[in-house]
C-alpha cells in the first residue's frame, strides 16, 4: 500500500533541569456527571496506567467502550469528540469511566509465562457481520466488531488470530479470551490494537491501541534507566456540522442501504494515495454502511472552536491539508505537544510506537541533545558499528524514519539546560550510504 509522511509539526518538548527533581504529575482525567478525558496543550506527558502481567498465570480484562475526549488550548476547544477506548472495568461498575484511557493501559509482560487477556465488547452495533465471500469484504464494514492483535509478539498465530470476531455488546460472542503462551522472548517495545478486517483503520485511529512492554531477566537497560512510552496519533478535524449535520448518522449522501459514499475530505491530492491513509475519520465513518451507523452506539460528534471559514468547506468538495494545515493535528499519548522533564547529563529511554496506522513518521531530534538508537521493533541492536547508533552521524542528521506500526527505542542525554523540541519533518538530507 501507499503510505504518506507527516507534514512538519511539533510533537514533544524536553525541559532539561540542572538538578534532580521529583515531579507530581496530575493525570488529566476529570470526571463530572460522566467521565471526560481532557488534555491541554503543552501539559506534562500523560502515560496510561500499567497492568502487571509479569507473573505466570496473570490475567486481565479489557472492556471496549466509548469515551468522551477533549484537547484544549486554555479555554479554546481544539477537538472534542467521542472515541473508542479500552477500560479496566465494565460500564456496569464504572459508569464514570475512571478505568478508561486513550491510549489503552500499558501491558507489562515477562517471557516464559502463560497469561490471559480477555476482550469484552461493550459497544452496541449491527448484528450483520460480513465474510470473505461478501462483495463488501474489502470495504469499510463491521464498524463495531473488534478483536485484539499483539503487534510483534512471538506468540502462536492460532491465539493471535486476527480473524476472530468479537461482536457488539447486545449479541452473543461479544467476548473472547487470548491465552498467550510466551516462551523465550526478547525484551522490548511492542503494542496491541484492534485488527478486524474492515474496521481496523477506524478503531485504531479512534483509540483502540496500547503499548506492550516485554521484560526478561537480566535486561539491565530496562532496570537502570527512567523511560517513557510514546504512542503517536493523528486527527483531521472535520466538525460534525460539516460531516454529518445535527450529529445525525447521515452524511449528506443518499442514505439507502446500498448507497455508495464518495470521500469529501482527503488529506492530499496525490492520486497515487488511495483509501485509508488519505481519508479523514469523517470520511471513514461515512463509508460504513448506513444501517451499521444506525445500529452503532457511536455517533460522529466532533466539535471545535477552530475557525471554519474556509470557502471550500462544501459537502461536495475535497479539502486538502495543504489548504487547511491548521486542521490536521498529531498527538502523543492523546496530547498535543506534551512536555517531559529531564535531568541534565542523565540518560533517559524513549520507547516510541508509530500507531498512526498508515503513515510513516519522520522525526527531527534537537541537536542540542545526544540521541542514540538502541532497539528497533522490539529487538536490541547489538554489535559494532550499529550498537547505540549515534543519530548525529551523516546517515541520519539527528533524524529517524519509523514505518507504520514500527517501534524504535532511543537513549537521550541533554548536556545543557534548556527547552528542546522534537518535530516531524519531510527533510530528505539523510544519506543511508553513510551508515557506519
Amino acid at each position: 500500500p501507499k503510505h504518506t509522511k507527516l507534514q512538519p509539526s511539533s510533537f514533544l518538548y524536553f525541559l532539561t533541569e540542572s538538578y534532580t527533581m521529583n515531579f507530581l504529575v496530575l493525570i488529566s482525567v476529570i470526571c463530572l456527571a460522566s467521565c471526560k478525558i481532557i488534555h491541554n496543550v503543552n501539559e506534562y506527558l500523560y502515560e496510561p496506567p500499567k497492568i502487571d502481567l509479569t507473573q505466570d498465570g496473570s490475567e486481565t480484562i479489557l472492556y471496549v467502550r466509548l469515551c468522551e475526549s477533549s484537547s484544549m488550548n486554555g479555554a479554546q476547544t481544539i477537538l472534542n469528540m467521542t472515541r473508542y477506548c479500552y477500560c479496566q472495568q465494565s460500564e456496569a461498575f464504572d459508569a464514570k469511566g475512571e478505568s478508561c484511557s486513550i491510549p489503552g493501559p500499558t501491558l507489562v509482560m515477562h517471557d516464559k509465562t502463560i497469561i490471559n487477556v480477555t476482550i469484552v465488547n461493550e459497544v452496541n452495533g449491527s448484528d450483520i457481520v460480513y465474510n470473505g465471500s461478501s462483495s463488501k469484504w474489502n470495504t469499510y464494514k463491521d464498524m463495531d466488531v473488534t478483536n485484539l492483535h499483539v503487534h510483534g509478539l512471538h506468540v502462536s498465530p492460532k491465539i493471535d488470530d486476527v480473524l476472530v470476531k468479537i461482536h457488539p455488546s447486545q449479541y452473543p460472542m461479544n467476548t473472547h479470551s487470548y491465552p498467550y503462551d510466551i516462551g523465550y522472548h526478547y525484551p522490548g517495545t511492542f503494542w496491541y490494537h484492534a485488527h478486524h478486517h474492515g474496521s481496523t483503520t477506524w478503531q485504531v485511529n479512534m483509540g483502540l491501541h496500547g503499548a506492550i512492554s516485554m521484560n526478561q531477566d537480566g535486561d539491565l537497560i530496562s532496570e537502570k534507566y527512567e523511560e517513557n512510552i510514546l504512542m503517536f496519533e493523528w486527527f483531521y478535524v472535520i466538525p460534525s456540522s460539516i460531516c454529518n449535520p445535527g450529529n445525525s448518522r447521515y452524511c449528506k449522501v443518499t442514505s439507502t442501504k446500498d448507497a455508495s459514499y464518495s470521500p469529501r475530505f482527503q488529506l492530499t491530492d496525490n492520486e497515487e494515495i488511495k483509501g485509508g491513509p488519505n481519508l479523514a475519520m469523517c470520511d471513514v465513518y461515512c463509508s460504513f454502511p448506513q444501517y451499521e451507523r444506525n445500529a452503532s452506539g457511536y455517533i460522529y460528534d466532533v466539535t471545535t472552536d477552530l475557525n471554519m471559514t474556509n470557502p471550500s468547506w462544501n459537502a461536495n468538495e475535497t479539502v486538502y491539508n495543504t489548504e487547511d494545515p491548521d486542521l490536521l493535528f498529531y498527538f502523543v499519548n492523546g496530547q498535543l505537544s506534551p512536555t517531559i522533564n529531564m535531568t541534565k547529563g542523565v540518560f533517559r529511554r524513549l520507547r516510541m510506537i508509530n500507531s498512526l496506522s498508515n503513515w510513516y513518521l519522520q522525526f527531527q531530534f534537537p541537536s542540542e541533545c545526544g540521541w542514540y538508537l538502541i532497539a528497533t521493533d522490539g529487538v536490541y541492536i547489538k554489535g559494532e558499528p550499529y550498537q547505540n547508533y549515534d543519530l548525529s552521524k551523516p546517515s541520519h542528521n539527528n533524524q529517524y524514519i519509523m514505518s507504520p506500526g514500527g517501534r524504535a527505542d532511543f537513549m537521550v542525554n541533554c548536556s545543557e539546560v534548556g527547552l528542546y523540541e522534537i518535530i516531524s519533518t519531510n527533510d530528505n538530507t539523510q544519506d543511508p550510504e553513510m551508515l557506519s
